[in-house]
């Protein structure tokens, strides 16, 4: 279920819309009522998305929606607004919401839709962050793989160059991905030899003189290379393959390219070996018995090697390897169960928390010389060294540890990948205690010491090479290409996937759904059987390694890692097995195939590589077709509308102008876009143009300017418009956005308005001059009749007309301050200056104002004083001559608190509310009503949050944008 916030200041809209909306199940919505309240609880709380009304106080949708794009840029957003969408379209998307709705219409109808949209946009954001983080996987497991590995699309266009291409050929992948020298690169060790990945794409070139092995749809070469390393020659495997798309059509190839020099050379010492060896025992026949029994136990300590390399080999779902991610100062943020179970870890409790480790006094320094040798240039390395377990054990470790750096080269964070490696290192003991017995061996046959030795340093080599194989085998995540089933309990498939289909030689499309009965020879069926039957929900997987008899009569070992997968109530519903034919490993010694074998692994290896960039493109295809029908939206929304959009360079080349900007100034599209067109501006407002576009920056990329502009017919116009810049990478301003309109008609109403307002001023003021006079006269005659009226009801009703009269005088005087309210623009005004200026003129010497607001300056009316003014006079007469007021404000994320407090008896809970209502109080009621209007003609809110006994205290609260900071 979804979370959503739902903020308006209409209960009655809340309360509906929740109802309307939480009827299908899918979502839970959470309502406010102000965007002060939904500012606080986003922070508070996660959320799945944001309902938002345009038009509320103090802060409105518009202003709210730019919030949440620069602090939660990727939590879905939806403006549900009274107002037309041409009168806010263009606003809503240019801050980034992700649909708009207007109010009205069928509440089923309007809020079926509004739910929709929500989800789509939740859907679509999961999407897009799950595409993100599919290609940074798809990026860093071509980055590690231990094979120089690139890929091109069908224009041959190099798409993907891993750190081994950047090793081998000394070009990075920012200067060859998106370009076609792959060939030029290629040639430093290929010579005149056609790309292996270019016959995979054509076929038909010549291929004249190269030795070519086709597996499938794969090519394999492999060839002596004189030129590599600068003339220093090496031995190189290719491998290449085609890349489909979802439909099965070629979009591009992808080739690895190996040094196998080692592994020639390993191949022919070892045979030299073997024969010095047989020659060697044909002489010393009285040592051969003893001789093969050492020889026994190296090869069985390489199976149980070999055995380990298998299992790390073909790790997919249950890792055993330990993953961790933690920071520079040691707390993990990522750990994997393999590592949770190793070390004793809860993985809910220990997510940001440091885990420290034991290690002996010797490692340690290792320890941290390796990880201070980390850099951009080189964030990979491996490691091994012991580590103390809690029960005081002593065991070996190795870890392949990524420092992960920022775009300012600032180290973030580190992952690590390890394994325990005291068994090895047991085999390497043993190893080395076979050798003393060997050693002690050839002491006795002295004249074959050499020989034997040499021998001997041949399979310490081979040792180590199978180490080194493990180490890569080991990194590989995603394993694909292996034997790969899922079948019922009575043995019918529910699927294979191609390699299995081949192995066997099945028909993909007609073997799902049948029985799959292969033969195993009668000793291992038995282990087969007890390996099913021990599955259990507790203990769901398990290994096993047995022989074949293929319909050809030959016998073939296979490894399989088997998954029982049961119901909710315990019932075994599948079985689901990864597998892979290991009959050339059981022969490696006698037959000498570890080359077949390294072959076949990188092959498989590539074909993991092939599935997951294929996986990339159809998620790249289905995002290119999402954006194409968001693009077509978008376009008919631009298209439609009154104001003038248009996009151009700095140099005013118009790259996009829609109707209403080609209507406006009687110019077609074709006349406007791909030209230079500049309207004619008036003298005076181009340099306000000038200064208007030098503001924008990267940090402000949009700003909004008012200027005037001359018709061809020689009007002059008044035109609004706001502007985005969009730079480049370098900074620099690569084109503007600008959507405009015609105020003309805004402009002369406001002189209109103004005029009036001057009129209405100068005629209030003779009125209540004249008003003024009469009431003086008016209450001259009531004084007389109180003194002469002999009856006592006459001089009460007169004394009675008395005060009524001077109520009326106060709210006469009254109308004086409040016509000036709002006449004049509002302005920049220090709170130190003017509240110090109101405490000394107005004879407040009870006031203090902190000095810190010498660097804070407000945009408020001119009447800023006059806010002071009341505020002191308010807290005197109801506090009393001995009063103390304080003037204190801080400033926070842009906006600021100003607080008027006094010592004073404080304000009721039951009249906070009603203080700034108008003729609410024990004088004209007007003073703090005329406060709070004042301040609201530039959205300044004010509140009274004193605690009443201990003292009033009035917060002003100023929005953003309406404070700023100036140095003293």
């Amino acid at each position: 279920m979804f979370s959503v916030l739902y903020v308006d200041d209409d209960p009655a809209l809340l309360d509906i819309g929740k109802t309307f909306l939480e009827l299908s199940g899918r979502i839970r919505i959470y309502t406010v009522g102000s965007v002060s309240e939904a500012l606080q609880e986003i922070q508070r709380q996660d959320y799945d998305g944001v309902i938002t009304d345009y038009e509320m106080p103090h802060i409105n949708g518009i202003a709210f929606l730019r919030y949440i794009r620069e602090h939660y840029r990727d939590l879905p957003v939806i403006l549900f607004t009274g107002r037309s969408r041409e009168e806010i379209a263009i606003e809503a998307l240019n801050s980034g919401a992700d649909f708009y709705l207007q109010k009205g219409g069928d509440p089923k109808s309007q809020f079926a839709e509004l739910e929709y949209n929500l989800l789509h946009a939740i859907d679509r954001r999961k999407a897009q962050e799950e595409l993100k983080e599919s290609r940074q996987l798809m990026a860093n497991i071509i980055d590690f793989l231990p094979d120089a590995t690139f890929a091109i699309n069908r224009n041959n266009v190099v798409i993907s160059w891993n750190r081994m291409m950047e090793k081998i050929t000394g070009i990075t992948a920012g200067e060859i991905i998106g370009r076609e020298t792959y060939r030029e690169a290629l040639a430093r060790f290929n010579e005149q030899r056609v790309p292996l990945i270019d016959i995979v794409l054509k076929p038909d070139l010549d291929v004249s003189g190269m030795q070519l092995v086709q597996d499938g749809k794969a090519l394999i070469s492999e060839f002596y290379s004189p030129t590599a390393y600068i003339g220093k020659g090496a031995f190189l495997w290719l491998i290449a393959s085609p890349l489909y798309d979802a439909a099965g059509n070629t979009i591009g190839a992808i080739e690895s390219i190996r040094d196998v020099s080692q592994r020639m050379v390993a191949e022919k010492n070892l045979k030299q070996a073997h024969g010095e060896l047989n020659a060697a025992y044909e002489q010393l026949a009285a040592t051969e018995e003893e001789l093969r029994q050492n020889y026994e136990e190296l090869s069985k300590s390489q199976t149980e090697i070999h055995k380990s390399e298998e299992r790390y080999r073909n790790i997919v779902e249950d890792q055993t390897e330990f993953i961790c991610r933690f920071s520079p100062v040691g707390h993990l943020t990522f750990v994997n169960g393999a590592y949770c179970r190793y070390f004793g870890l809860d993985p809910r409790d220990c997510i940001g928390k440091p885990h420290t480790v034991r290690i002996p006094d010797e490692d340690r320094r290792n320890m941290k010389r390796h990880l201070a040798e980390f850099s951009p240039d080189h964030p990979v390395a491996s490691i091994e060294h012991r580590i103390v377990m809690p029960d005081g054990k002593v065991r070996w470790q190795r870890w392949s540890d990524r420092a992960v750096f920022d775009e300012k080269g600032k180290l973030v964070e580190y992952q690590s990948v390890g394994r325990d490696t005291t068994d090895q290192h047991g085999m390497i003991d043993q190893l080395k205690k076979t050798n003393t017995e060997l050693s002690a061996a050839y002491e006795q046959l002295t004249a074959t010491e050499e020989e034997l030795r040499q021998n001997y340093d041949e399979l310490s080599k081979s040792q180590h090479d199978l180490h080194a194989s493990e180490e890569r085998y080991r990194n590989i995540v995603e394993d694909q290409t292996e034997f790969i089933c899922r079948f019922t309990p009575d043995g019918r498939l529910t699927f294979a996937n191609g390699a299995y289909c081949r192995y066997f030689g099945l028909d993909p499309r007609n073997c799902i759904g049948k029985p799959h009965t292969v033969t195993i020879p009668e000793e291992d069926r038995g282990n087969m059987k007890r390996h099913l039957t021990e599955l259990s929900p507790d203990r769901p997987v398990a290994v096993i390694e047995h022989r074949i008899v293929m319909p050809d009569g030959k016998v073939r070992w296979q490894w399989w890692s088997d998954r029982a997968v049961f119901d909710e109530k315990g019932k075994l519903v599948e079985y689901q097995s990864v597998g892979r034919d290991t009959t050339d490993q059981h022969g490696m010694i006698d037959q000498l195939r570890r080359t077949n074998t390294e072959l076949s692994a990188a092959y498989e290896q590539l074909a993991a590589t092939e599935e997951e960039l294929r996986q990339n493109y159809e998620e790249l295809a289905k995002s290119q077709r999402d954006l194409v029908e968001s693009e077509e939206r978008y376009r008919n929304i631009v298209e439609d509308q009154t104001e003038f959009i248009c996009r151009f360079r700095p140099d005013r080349t118009h790259i996009f102008v829609n109707d209403a900007y080609c209507r406006y100034f009687g110019k077609s599209r074709e006349e406007i876009a791909g030209h230079r067109f500049v309207p004619a501006i008036p003298k005076d407002d181009q340099v306000l143009l000038s200064a208007h576009f030098a503001a924008i920056t990267p940090d402000n990329p949009v700003h909004t300017v008012e200027h005037r502009i001359l018709m061809p017919n020689g009007e002059v116009r008044w035109q609004q418009w706001s502007d985005r810049a969009v730079f480049g990478r370098d900074g620099k301003v690569t084109e503007y956005q600008s959507v405009g309109r015609d105020i003309t008609d805004r402009k002369f109403t406001e002189q209109a308005l103004s005029e009036a307002n001057r009129k209405l001023t100068l005629l209030s003021g003779i009125t209540r001059h004249d008003i003024l006079n009469q009431l003086t006269a008016l209450q001259g005659y009531l004084g007389l009749i109180q003194t002469k009226a002999a009856e006592a009801s006459i001089k009460g009703l007169a004394e009675q007309a008395l005060r009524t009269g001077a109520v009326i005088h106060d709210q006469i005087s009254f109308t004086r301050q409040y016509e000036s309210i709002g006449t004049q623009k509002p302005l920049w005004q220090n709170v130190y200056a003017t509240a110090a200026g109101v405490s000394r003129d107005g004879g407040f010497r009870m006031v203090t104002v902190d000095p810190a607001l010498r660097e804070v300056e407000i945009y408020a009316d001119p009447l800023l004083k006059l806010i002071f003014y009341n505020l002191f006079e308010n807290s005197w007469m109801h506090g009393g001559r001995e009063v103390k007021i304080r003037v204190d404000a801080t400033v926070t994320n842009g906006g600021a608190e100003i607080v008027v407090s006094d010592d004073g008896k404080g304000i009721s809970a039951v009249e906070k509310e009603k203080i700034f209502k108008k003729g609410y109080g024990k004088h004209t009621g007007l003073g703090l009503y005329l406060v709070k209007e004042i301040l609201s003609i530039t959205n300044i809110a004010i509140l009274e949050n004193g605690e009443p006994g201990k003292g009033a205290r009035f917060t002003i609260q100023v929005p953003v944008g309406m404070v700023r900071k100036v140095s003293g």
